[in-house]
């Protein structure tokens, strides 16, 4: 790719000459002349649009490619297609940052100088076509025949550079003086033209075989080598770099010495390939390139490549102004993993090279995306507007190299450092010896795609050309994306190079980039872009008819929030602004005027949906916000108020004015406008009868802009009390007026409901009631607001003079003892507040009606304005303290029903604790207050009145402390007495007003109790009163909550144990969780606040153990040996338990009891008896036929046995017994469980009893679970399983022979019980098999899914090594110079490491 040229020399780019005004004049049809087509002096185009087919982009249906919306009469006169706009002129569809044109003349040209004609050398396969490009000042195109045509842009051929027999040109570039080509072609052969004589070249640079470079004596390209980049280093024309397809890159000084060529050739980069393999290409061969001719001469064979590709290679151009690094000779070269900046002076060495890091492990594993596409560009040294400083000026650009690889983009600067001895030369082609040269990244960013080709529009504004887009980017500020294009780089003129054995197109040198204009090839035209400007992208708009979009795009360059490109304006704000103000006004003035011309009826942009006419009302309704906006932004809105308002006033739609303001209004962006405006915008609201509006539009708007007596004239009528409030306190600055008007209003509404009281409640009164009522209420906000000095109802604050004023009148009105005339002056009237007319009006009138209005809010008002500082200086006429003595003079009057009378005295006791330096009233004053609060006997007022009465004594200490104490008792005022008699130590009489307080929770009482209950007690011993209290209140305490009490009692007062019991006795489901609570903690229900678990209580004698295990008995049989086992009692309680167990057929718990005693005998034989007993009462029931009762009794004695069975296998498995062998156990417990089976069965057999069935299958499980338990534990136990079952068979078969009814069908029992067993063991061993199976199935597949894995192996997360953090690529030394890849380790995990790196 070629260099961005220098910017030095000035020429003419496309565009118009005409100032902002006369273009947008002419736009809107405001000019007599037509807009005329003018020719740029230096640019020519021809043909009409430029049309790119955008071969393989993808496109929406219906919508035009990128450059099918520019319509332009002639070829230079577009510069308004900014924005492609729908055709009905509905809105912005897509934003279009270019201006493209063709110039198709040029092409002709090559084709019509072509030796054959057109059709005939497309037919014979040697047509000519364009491969490359340069535009520096001139257009110099290379041809697949070889040949270079050069033109100016006005496109006039100036000459034809030709070698006889060449092949085609695949690189070329141009001199920045004009005055030289070089060329390389697909052979490898380099050619240097002078272009004042282009009959032969001055300079060429031949091939050579490889046997010349392999000796050492050469140096150059080979045989057949595709130069792809050429470049000219410095200000010398015979001084260039040159790559080629191989890998390899070359400086070339083309030379004479005594008029015979004499050229010096260094290898820059590469290896040269090897030897080639000779073969013959077919027909489809991908070696036939798509730049060759018929001319060329077969390739019968290539070289091996030994080197990377080189993608780019491009030397830093001279800049406009001196740079000290023009003296190097710079070249920059990118290669798929690498990049190498190489200075040639004064002596070639490499400066900067950076490696493709992230990328390196893909590339050694053969992922060869790498190969397609890295791109360079520099941009010199220029001497630039300084836009970032208000001051202007200019300043000097830094050379800068912009760099890709696939879609990163990188930025780069360079500059040269001397050392503190050396003085900066400013001489080109003289740098310091010892001089270093320093590069730093300024930026980075990754493109929507993989990057294509490069340039530089500006020195700050870089273009990305990629498959199906065209991307600008701004590298100041964080590199940010300003432009984006849809384009197709197929429609490309393209040179395909053979990477890794397969084609590339190279776009590269199809691109080119000269003085802010884009230059590119395409195989039919050749195409010239211009980045459109801000005010090309406005005046598009206007010209495309959205003069509206237009003004919010000036509007948003004007705030700088614009999208896009904004070359031009400057960056510092005012100036932008500066240069954005005049445009915008000159635009909203010349849309308005075009808006509401008579040409306008005739804009095709607001046809209606009919085609019968023009519809303007979109845009009359969008052009007022949209002027507003501009005029915000430009802080000036006399062009709206004036101009704009006259217009649309003249054309009588100022309705569509007004409604459009009205947003502005509501919204606060606009608080000042011309009174005239008001005058129409109130009135319109309230003819249109939308009263809301038009009261929020009064009290938004500032005083100045109001009609005072139209707006209060309105609010009176209409009922807008807000805006009424709003106008008298910003208009007027009349603060009592608001007040005045609502006391009116307050005694309508007592009126009205002496009314209904009176007559009765209708509808109509109802409404009339209701409407007047919340009107009313607002007399409470607005005061609280004005005394707190905030603006009702925006609560904005006043200003500190304002608000003393406002405070001052208002708190005189209020607190006047008079009834007052307002306003003051021969125009005022008397402001009564009697309910009937002529009634005597009360002392302090005002302050008197609000609070018999509504007390609560009135007090809620005045608590507000007491936190106010205002309140502070007692100088000011009012103060906290006279109004505390207002309220209580107003108190003693008897006006106010009880109820009232205890909100203010409330009101006084809370805020006279609050505020004690300035609230200092009389003992004797407090004391009533305080009394008359005790007195009260309203419960709902209680809490409050206590809360008040608390608030009062701390800041008074009456002295009457004993009569207080009895009136608060009978107040209820227990949290005051609590806090008396705890500072008193009156232990008894503070644990009465626990105990006498309903509103405590019971979990806070139990913890005051107990706190009361320690704080009195003298070395453990609690006195005797505190006691008596305890006692008397423990009914009370058990019906609050047992668990608590029961707890209570047994850590303060054990020895009462036995009085709570006896409380409860009758109720034996309390005793029991009264006992539970006590002896079983862990079954007991928990308190939030107890968090271990306790141990049982110590303080339960006998006779509660017994009454505790005989209610168990009766009420939870199923916990009598869990709670033995907590429990654990000593023997002789055992032995008193055991009569209580035997006379409730517990069974369990007294086989528990019997083996906790070591009577393992007597336990078998009480099993034994159990089992027999329980089968005798079964038979009783069936043979009796108690009927209903009969199941329910079954059921009961089955699950005795059930529980008696559970306790008996446990006492089988033991295996601390020694004094009976397990066997004997086992085989008792089951001779006594199948005889209890046979049992039942028979009396079921002989009675015919069918309900039994399910008993006995209960029965026979039990049996099951024994012979299980014994299979389980007959290894641990030493017994032998068929012996023992042998032995079950005799001895059961010899007990039921003996037996008083011996039983027929023992065997049969036998049978069924051992055929169970068998079947069960059955189920269980298919279901371990099957589970099996599906286990061994799962591991199966998760083995095979990890040895899948495995063969796959693991991708590492990064290229480096995760210990040394060095590149995993790297090699190691094994012999001498020959080396290896370093071994890795690669984990599951993503992590990577050097085999031999430590860990």
């Amino acid at each position: 790719m070629s260099a961005s040229p220098s910017l030095g020399d000035e020429f003419d780019t496309e565009g118009d000459e005409r100032d902002y005004t006369t273009r947008l004049g002419d736009i809107l049809g405001h000019s007599d002349e037509e807009q005329g087509s003018e020719s740029d002096e230096d640019f020519v185009y021809d043909g009409k649009d430029a049309e790119l087919e955008l071969s393989g982009l993808p496109q929406e249906e219906g919508t035009p490619s990128h450059l099918s919306a520019v319509s332009r009469t002639s070829s230079t006169s577009n510069i308004h297609e900014g924005y492609d706009i729908h055709p009905e002129g509905k809105g912005i569809q897509e934003r279009i940052p270019f201006r493209w044109s063709t110039m198709k003349g040029i092409l002709e040209q090559v084709r019509a100088f072509s030796a054959a004609p057109q059709k005939a050398a497309t037919v014979l396969g040697n047509a000519e076509t364009p491969t490359v490009m340069a535009a520096n000042g001139l257009i110099c195109i290379g041809t697949s025949l070889g040949k270079i045509y050069v033109f100016d842009f006005k496109q006039n051929l100036r000459t034809v550079c030709a070698v006889k027999d060449a092949l085609a040109v695949t690189a070329i570039a141009l001199t920045q003086d004009r005055t030289f080509v070089a060329a390389g072609y697909q052979d490898g052969q380099i050619h240097l033209f002078d272009l004042s004589d282009t009959s032969k070249p001055v300079r060429s640079v031949p091939t050579l075989p490889r046997a010349a470079v392999v000796s050492g004596r050469r140096e150059g390209h080979l045989h057949g080598s595709r130069i792809t980049h050429i470049g000219f280093v410095g200000p010398r024309h015979t001084a260039i770099v040159s790559a080629d397809e191989y890998g390899m890159a070359f400086y070339h000084s083309l030379g004479k010495v005594l008029f015979v060529e004499a050229t010096d050739v260094l290898r820059l980069l590469g290896k040269y390939p090897e030897e080639p393999q000779a073969r013959t290409p077919t027909v489809g061969d991908p070696e036939r390139s798509s730049v060759s001719t018929a001319k060329s001469p077969r390739r019968h064979s290539r070289w091996i490549r030994q080197s990377p590709h080189i993608l780019s290679m491009v030397s830093l151009p001279l800049g406009s102004v001196p740079n000290p690094t023009d003296a190097y000779n710079i070249t920059a070269i990118i290669t798929p993993i690498k990049l190498v900046i190489v200075a040639l002076k004064p002596s070639p060495k490499t400066w900067f090279r950076k490696r493709r890091a992230e990328d390196r492990y893909a590339a050694l594993v053969n992922e060869i995306h790498l190969d397609t596409s890295a791109c360079l560009s520099w941009y010199p040294s220029i001497s630039v507007k300084n836009e970032d400083s208000p001051e202007g000026g200019m300043r000097n650009t830094i050379p800068t190299l912009l760099y890709t690889w696939g879609s990163s983009a990188m930025v780069l600067t360079i500059r040269e450092e001397l050392a503190p001895h050396h003085v900066k030369s400013q001489k080109r082609g003289m740098p310091h010896e010892d001089a270093k040269l320093l590069f730093e990244e300024v930026g980075s960013w990754t493109a929507g795609d993989e990057i294509r080709a490069v340039q530089w529009l500006t020195p700050f504004q870089a273009l990305l050309v990629m498959d199906f887009s065209i991307e600008v980017w701004d590298i100041r500020d964080g590199c940010k994306l300003i432009e984006r294009a849809s384009f197709s780089i197929s429609t490309l003129a393209s040179v395909t190079l053979r990477l890794n054995e397969r084609k590339v197109r190279s776009y590269e040198q199809s691109v080119c980039a000269y003085k802010g204009k884009l230059f590119l090839l395409g195989a039919k035209d050749i195409l010239v872009g211009t980045l459109l400007t801000w005010t090309d992208h406005i005046l598009g708009l206007v010209e495309h008819g959205d003069s509206l979009a237009a003004i919010e795009l000036a509007t948003a360059y004007h705030l700088g929030t614009a999208p896009g490109n904004q070359s031009g304006l400057p960056r510092i704000a005012e100036a932008r602004k500066q240069v954005t103000g005049n445009q915008l006004r000159e635009l909203m003035q010349a849309s308005v005027r075009h808006a509401f011309s008579p040409e306008r009826l005739t804009d095709s942009t607001h046809r209606t949906a009919d085609n019968r006419g023009v519809d303007l009302t979109s845009l009359f309704e969008g052009l007022v916000p949209t002027c507003i906006y501009a005029s915000i932004a430009l802080e000036n809105l006399d062009f709206v108020y004036e101009d704009l308002f006259d217009y649309y006033q003249e054309a009588g739609i100022e309705r569509i004015f007004l409604t459009a303001l009205t947003p502005f209004l509501l919204d606060g962006v606009l608080t000042l406008i011309p009174p005239w405006i008001t005058q129409h915008l109130i009135s319109m609201y309230e003819e249109k009868g939308d009263l809301s509006t038009a009261e929020a539009l009064i009290w938004h708007l500032d005083p100045l802009s109001l009609d005072v007596n139209q707006a209060i004239q309105l609010c009176r009528d209409r009922g807008l009390w807000d805006a009424l409030i709003y106008v008298y306190i910003r208009a007027l600055k009349d603060y009592v007026g608001p007040v005045v008007e609502l006391i009116s209003l307050v005694r309508r509404v007592q009126k009205l409901r002496q009314t209904a009281g009176a007559t009765g409640i209708t509808p109509a009164l109802e409404s009339a009631i209701e409407k007047d009522t919340i009107n009313a209420y607002k007399v409470f906000p607005y005061i609280a607001a004005t005394l707190s000095g905030l603006i009702y109802p925006s609560q904005v604050p006043l200003s500190v003079e304002e608000g003393s004023t406002a405070k001052a009148d208002l708190y005189g009105f209020l607190t006047d003892g008079r009834s007052r005339i307002w306003p003051t002056g021969p125009t005022g009237k008397l402001v009564l507040t009697t309910d009937e007319e002529g009634g005597t009006e009360p002392t302090y009138p005002y302050l008197r009606l609000l609070l018999r209005f509504d007390p609560e809010s009135m007090l809620h008002t005045l608590d507000i304005a007491l936190e106010d500082s205002y309140l502070n200086d007692d100088n000011q006429g009012v103060g906290r303290l006279i109004i505390m003595k207002i309220l209580l003079e107003m108190l003693n009057t008897g006006d106010f029903p009880p109820s009232d009378a205890t909100l203010i005295r409330i009101f006084v006791a809370r805020n006279v604790p609050k505020y004690p330096q300035y609230i200092k009233m009389p003992p004797s004053l407090l004391h009533s207050v305080l009394v008359e609060l005790a007195s009260d006997k309203d419960v709902e007022t209680r809490e409050d009145r206590q809360l008040a009465a608390e608030y009062l004594l701390s800041a008074y200490k009456p002295r009457e402390g004993d009569d207080l104490v009895s009136l608060f008792e009978s107040a209820g005022f227990y949290r005051i007495l609590r806090s008396r008699f705890r500072a008193e130590r009156q232990w008894s009489s503070l644990l009465e007003a626990y105990l006498q307080d309903l509103d405590i929770p019971s979990a806070e009482l139990f913890v005051h109790l107990d706190e009361v209950v320690v704080s009195s007690s003298k070395k453990g011993i609690i006195p005797r009163d505190v006691i008596l209290v305890v006692m008397d209140s423990l009914p009370r305490l058990l019906a609050i909550n047992l668990n608590k009490t029961a707890l209570f009692i047994d850590k303060r007062m054990p020895d009462q144990h036995p009085r709570a019991l006896e409380l409860l006795e009758g109720d034996d489901e309390r005793q029991l969780v009264y006992l539970r609570t006590l002896l079983e903690p862990s079954k007991a229900l928990h308190g939030p606040y107890e968090v271990e678990p306790r141990p049982a209580s110590q303080h339960i004698d006998q006779d509660g153990q017994r009454l505790f295990f005989e209610l168990m008995c009766r009420t939870e049989p199923d916990g009598l040996v869990e709670a033995l086992s907590v429990m654990k009692p000593s023997t002789t309680s055992l032995k008193i338990l055991l009569p209580i167990f035997k006379q409730n057929l517990a069974h369990d718990a007294l086989i528990f009891l019997l083996s906790d005693l070591g009577n393992i005998s007597d336990a078998l034989d009480y099993i034994e008896k159990a089992c027999r007993t329980e089968a005798s009462r079964i038979t009783n029931i069936v043979e009796n036929r108690v009927g209903v009762d009969q199941e329910h009794n079954i059921a009961s004695i089955v699950d005795r046995i059930k529980r008696m069975s559970q306790r008996s296998i446990a006492l089988c498995k033991d295996t601390k017994i020694s004094t009976i062998s397990a066997d004997e156990r086992w085989l008792r417990l089951l001779q006594a469980q199948i005889l209890l089976v046979q049992g039942v069965v028979d009396a079921a057999s002989l009675s015919g009893a069918e309900s039994l069935e399910d008993s006995i299958e209960e029965l026979r499980s039990l049996v099951h679970q024994s012979f299980d338990a014994l299979l389980l534990h007959s290894s641990t136990q030493g017994i032998s399983f068929p012996q023992l079952f042998r032995d079950l068979v005799t001895s059961t078969t010899e007990a039921n022979k003996y037996s008083e009814e011996p039983s027929t069908e023992l065997y049969t029992e036998f049978r069924t019980i051992l055929t169970g067993m068998l079947d069960t063991y059955r189920y269980d061993g298919e279901l371990l098999t099957t589970t099996a199976a599906l286990v061994n199935r799962d591991v199966n597949a998760a083995f095979e899914g990890w040895v899948q894995k495995r063969k796959l192996g693991w991708k590492p997360a990064q290229a480096v090594c995760n210990n040394c953090h060095k590149s995993l690529a790297q090699t190691v030394p094994i012999n001498g110079d020959i080396t290896e890849p370093s071994a890795i380790c690669v984990s599951a995990t993503g992590q990577a490491w050097h085999v031999q790196c430590p860990a």
